[in-house]
This record gives C-alpha cells, structure tokens and sequence, in this order.
C-alpha cells in the first residue's frame, strides 16, 4: 500500500473545515483516505470518514454537507481517472455485461407467476414480459414515484387481466425487479471476484433487532451465487420458498441463515389500515404508487415532510397480528412489523428518543408516539386574496369561515361573505374577534342569523369561495405556513363556530384537559386537520357518524342528509404509555412501505391515529484490510 501523501484538494478540505478543526481532524483525515482504495462505494468512504470525524470533534451540519459535496467532486474525478487508466491497460472488466442465467430465471419466475392471472397462452405472456423488459430498460422501474408504468401496462394489457389483479400485476413487477437488483449485484461481485460481502443495514435507531443482527455479517460471494443457481435452475416453486424465506426471529451471532441477501422479513399492515398522504389518508390497499407520505426525521423530530414511497409490496399472510390498543390508540401489525417507540431514558431503558422494536418484542415501558413533531416555524403574514394579514387575524378568520362560513354572489353580482350563527352570543363574539378586519379595509357587521363581511376586492372573496362549502372544503395552503400558536388559534375558533368542548373532569386530585370535538361533513378537511393538529402539538382521532340517508329536524324545517359527519377529537396527548397488547387472528392481504428517507409513517386504523415505521437492508462488497 502506498504511503500516504497530502495533496491540494485535500488541504482545501482542511481550510473549508478550518473552523471547527482540531487536532484530530488530520488523523481522522489520514486514517480514511489510506484506506479509500478498499471501499467499494462513494458513500462507504464518506460515512466512516464523518464517522472518524466525530470520534474527535463535534461538526456542524453545514460543515459536514459541504465536505460531502467536497469529497464528492474528488470522488467523480478519481473515478474518471481510473477507468481510463483500467481501460488503457486493458483490463477493464465490463459490469453491464448481462447474466443469462439469471435473465433466464427471471423470464421463468415472471412466467410462473403471470400464468396465474393472465388469461391468454405462452406466446401472450411473453409479450408481457418482452413490455416489462423494454419498458424496464428505457423507463426505469415500471413502479414508483413519477412513473406511468402501471397505466401503460393496463392499457395494452387490461383485457387479458383477471377482476380486480390489477395490483397482483403491480406485486410481480414490483417484487422482480427488486430482487433481480439484489441478485445483479451478487452476480457483479462474482464476475469482479469479490470473496465477499457485507450485509448492510441502514444502522440507525429505526433498524430493527432482526437487521441489526444481521448487518455487518460477512457471507461468502461463492455461497449466495450457489443459492442464486439453485433458484436459476429449479422448477419447483416450493424449492423457491425454501432458498429463500422470510426471517422472522432475532438470529445469534453463530448463526447461518439461509436468506443471504436482503430483505430478510415483511414488515406489514392489514389492508384495512389508512397512510396519511399528500391527497389526505388513503387505505394502504388503494396506493398508486404516486403518493407522497406524511414522514417526520426521528433523528430530528423538527425535520418533516412528504417524502415519496421507493417501494410498496404485498403479500398472503395467515396467522396472528399483534394489536395494541387503548382510548387513544389503535394499530394491529404483523409480529415482526417495526413500531416506532420513545423512551424516556434511565438506567434500565435505551437514551431519551426514539426507537425502533419488533411489534411482538417492544418492551411495555416504552411509548408509541402519536404527535412526536417538534414545529417552532410560521410567519407573521400571510398573503391571501391579495390581501396582507396578521397570521393570527388569519387563523382567526379561517377557523369561523371554514366551520359555518360560505361565500355567493347576490342578484346584484355582488359577493356576500357570511359566517352562520343564531347562538346570540356567539355571534357576538365572533364579531368582536373580526372586527380588527376593518384595520384591512373590511366591513364587518351583525345579521339576524350570520355575521357578514365585505371585502375591499373581489379577489379576496373568489379566494374564499374556492375553498368550497359543505361537504368540498378544505384548508387554504396559506394556513401551513402559521406558527403552532395560530395554528392553535385556528382549532379553537373552528371548535367554536362548530365543534363541542366536553370539560375535564376532577379526579383523585387530578384535572384532566378537556376533551375537544370538530365535526364537518368534508373527508379532505377532516384529513388535513390531522396535519393542523400535528403542528400545533396535538394528537388526533376520528369517528364517522354514518348520516348520509337520515332525515334530521332543523330550526327552519325537515331536511335529508347527504353526506356523513367526521367527528375529530383533539387530544394533547404526544405519547401512549398504558396499552394493551392482544393478538388477533388474520387470513389476508397485507402491505409494506419504504420511503425515500425518514422512514416513519402517519398511520390510521379504525379512527384512531399513530406514527410506526419500517426499516432497510442492502448488499455492499467487502474486502479483507491488511495491515
């Protein structure tokens, strides 16, 4: 090996982290680039570098992203630069050369299963898969985030399908492509004569106990293609089952487990569970694939967003699910499905945060979080209808609005603007809390059943109209942007105009808060409520009142219902201590998800809401150090 030597980019990077340098920087430096030459991958060399770096000091965030982009450029060079060299001395080994044993496998695997829901001979399945290939190779995978792949399946292939196999066509695409990148890459190593390689977890406090008990084990390259050609070769489907099954417990040190390769388990929901989506909650069975999901960092709770899904997978299962369960809670999983859990530390737990347990191993003094977000952001103004407000005025004004508000236009063409409410009282004070509105060029005045506004442009009344009314409303974006105090304004004022506070009781010297309730006949406010409550520090939870059909009795006569009622109840609960946890019998469809990044998931099943996850593995080469 040779001896290591400082060159210009490398003292560049030591300049760029001059501000937090100390005397260990270089030798955290050193010890990584002596050894850059044995990783296999740009991100190995960059984590165990950041890596070395913190034994020895403490880099901020803004330090370490640009010494990633840093290391990258020198990277990409040092990369150009070998393969010429390689390719000069005419050794270059081609890694897209394909495999056609495993196309093969492939071709037989897909076959086997597109025999099952195709109607239509041999010649008919293969040009199925000839769609997949050319589909796959031009395209990308047919499945995922911006892609149209499924449309374009069905739309040449949708006569032949099977009632309702639409996502059986979906699963096969999906789930091949995804271990036919495992297997490449197995086969890589192969061709490159790697001996071996390295299973790798993601390694952060959401992996769960089954991967991190595999991650870091080193396997054979020879023994993983030996599985790969009995699955190349074989015919029988139960051989399949047996090469390559689900690992459900915690293996020991010792231990050689049969799947070599990721994934190593399921980790899944009853169909019947809904994700929360940038198109609201959506039961998990009717995911496209185009969805974006509610995820917050739980390495950084004030870190969130919706993050686009990189794989979503189904499968048969018959057996137990583990249900935990209580006034707040209510989420049922399969056993080795991750649940995300918060300790609050001590001598016998892991460090205050967030964790990550099998549902059949997460200890009883642990808690599942239900609003774990940490938001410290909001403006002071918000642009509305071409109108500038106070954060707070707006927030005010939504929650009335969007409870017992409405806009039209009058014979005279002109908007009317008007809050509903015969509760005297009420009325008053809801006109006393928008009277600052005349600070904005408003009218506000006092009606027999309604308080009226006139805005001083057209714009901002179509604006409001465009929220919709009745069952069609929803949240303007604007409101996102208010800090948690309006936000809190906000559930408050739309509480008043049409929801109920029950008071708390006094009990054995304790006060409990009092139990909150909005109700609207819109599915898309109801849903995005849930992000409102979020931000603001509560937790949500949700009952239907099945009215659509009924005929109800009013003050100014008797009327049909046509929508049901949401009824959402406002916790300030952030975590569920007191459950319990029961098991439940099962014979059924059930469903995963992998995000991009974060990894957590916003979840509901029969009405009540919480956060879980799911975690990650992959194939990494490995090479023995010498001294």
């Amino acid at each position: 090996m040779d001896a290591y030597r400082p060159d210009p980019e490398i003292e560049k990077l030591l300049k760029l982290v001059l501000p937090s340098l100390n005397k260990g920087f270089k030798e955290a430096l050193e010890y990584a680039l002596a050894r850059a030459k044995y990783f296999v991958s740009f991100e190995d060399f960059t984590r165990i570098l950041l890596y070395k770096l913190e034994e020895k000091m403490v880099l901020p965030d803004v330090v370490k992203g640009k010494l990633w982009e840093e290391l990258e450029k020198i990277y990409n060079n040092a990369v150009q630069e070998t393969v010429l060299e390689i390719a000069q001395a005419g050794k270059f080994i081609d890694f897209r050369m394909p495999d056609s044993r495993s196309v093969e496998y492939a071709l037989r695997l897909h076959d086997f299963y597109l025999g099952k829901f195709f109607q239509g001979d041999k010649q008919l399945r293969k040009r199925v898969l000839n769609w997949m290939s050319e589909y796959y190779l031009q395209e990308g995978n047919p499945i995922g985030k911006g892609q149209k792949g499924i449309k374009e399946f069905l739309k040449h292939f949708k006569n032949y399908i099977q009632p309702q196999t639409e996502w059986k066509a979906r699963q096969i695409i999906d789930t091949s492509v995804n271990f036919l990148r495992n297997a490449g890459k197995i086969r890589t190593l192969q061709h490159a004569r790697v001996e071996y390689y390295r299973w790798d977890a993601t390694s952060d406090r959401l992996t769960c106990k089954i991967c991190r008990a595999l991650d870091g084990r080193i396997f054979k390259t020879a023994e993983a293609v030996r599985v790969l050609d009995m699955l190349e070769t074989t015919q029988d489907p139960e051989l399949i089952r047996g090469l390559r099954p689900f690992i459900t417990t915690v293996l020991p040190p010792d231990a050689n487990p049969i799947t070599k390769m990721p994934p190593a388990h399921p980790h899944c929901f009853p169909e019947d569970v809904e994700v929360f989506t940038n198109e609201g909650f959506k039961q998990i069975n009717s995911l496209t694939g185009e969805e974006l999901f509610f995820s917050f960092n739980p390495d950084n709770p004030t870190e969130f967003g919706f993050v686009p899904a990189v794989h979503i997978f189904k499968y048969h299962y018959k057996g137990k699910l583990v249900r935990f369960t209580n006034r707040q809670l209510d989420i049922a999983v399969t056993p080795d499905h991750s649940m995300l859990t918060y300790s609050r530390g001590g001598k016998k737990r892991k460090k205050k945060g967030y964790h990550f347990y099998t549902a059949e191993k997460l200890p009883r003094d642990y808690s599942i979080p239900l609003s774990p977000i940490v938001y410290s952001g909001g403006v002071k103004k918000i642009q509305f209808g071409g109108i500038t407000l106070p954060s707070t005025l707006f927030a005010r004004l939504m929650g009335y609005y969007l409870s017992e508000g409405s806009t039209s236009v009058n014979p005279e063409g002109r908007y009317v603007i008007k809050i509903a409410q015969s509760n005297q009282e009420k009325k008053i004070r809801i006109a006393m809390e928008l009277k600052e509105l005349e600070e904005h060029g408003f009218k506000v005045w006092v009606g027999k059943d309604a308080i009226y506004l006139k805005s001083p442009n057209s714009e901002f009344a179509q604006s409001l109209q465009l929220l919709g009314k009745s069952n069609t409303k929803h949240l303007p974006p604007e409101l996102f942007k208010c800090s948690p105090e309006d936000l809190r304004i906000f559930i408050n004022c739309y509480v008043y105009g049409d929801g109920t506070v029950k008071k708390g009781k006094h009990w054995k010297g304790a006060q409990f808060n009092d139990s909150i309730t909005a109700f609207t006949s819109s599915k898309k406010l109801a849903d995005f409520f849930a992000l409102v409550c979020l931000l603001a520090g509560y937790s949500v939870s949700y009952y239907v009142q099945r009215t659509a059909g009924k005929t109800c009795e009013f003050k100014n006569g008797t009327y049909t219902i046509n929508t049901d009622i949401y009824r959402i109840n406002i916790k300030r609960s952030r975590y569920v201590w007191n459950y319990r946890k029961s098991y439940m019998d099962y014979d059924g469809l059930v469903y995963g998800i992998e995000l991009q990044k974060w990894h957590t998931l916003f979840v509901r099943y029969r009405g009540k809401t919480c956060w879980t996850g799911n975690c990650r593995c992959r194939v990494v080469a490995h090479f023995e150090i010498s001294a």
